[in-house]
């Protein structure tokens, strides 16, 4: 339930954070190859934080934020082996999002087969 009062698919919300996840991963070889990787990020930010906007109950939705932003903050001025770190680690975030949603969704599908 969003703060809307709306439902919204569990698989549609792990759906994006798998595609989110990619999107982070993508920011990898954008920084070695010297592109710009900031604006890509805020893209990600800004997606993210309307994500937590809709479930603001969910503690992982906002340490991934958390840790994007810190990103951003820190800017070009970050060592490529912490900017690699965080990289893996909001990964990391993204999938264990995408899996909470996946699960609800099964427990979903079972309890609905039940009734």
């Amino acid at each position: 339930m969003t703060i809307y009062n709306s439902e919204v698919n569990d698989t549609t919300i792990a759906f994006n954070f798998s595609r989110l996840k990619n999107q982070i991963f993508h920011l990898l070889p954008c920084n070695e190859e010297g592109e710009n990787w900031l604006k890509p990020l805020d893209t990600i930010i800004l997606e993210v934080a309307g994500i937590l906007s809709l479930f603001p109950e969910n503690a992982k939705i906002f340490e991934l934020l958390s840790k994007l932003e810190g990103l951003k903050v820190q800017g070009k001025e970050i060592e490529f082996q912490w900017f690699r770190r965080i990289i893996f680690e909001c990964c990391s975030l993204a999938q264990v999002i995408e899996n909470s949603f996946s699960s609800q969704e099964r427990k979903n599908v079972i309890r609905n087969a039940q009734n």
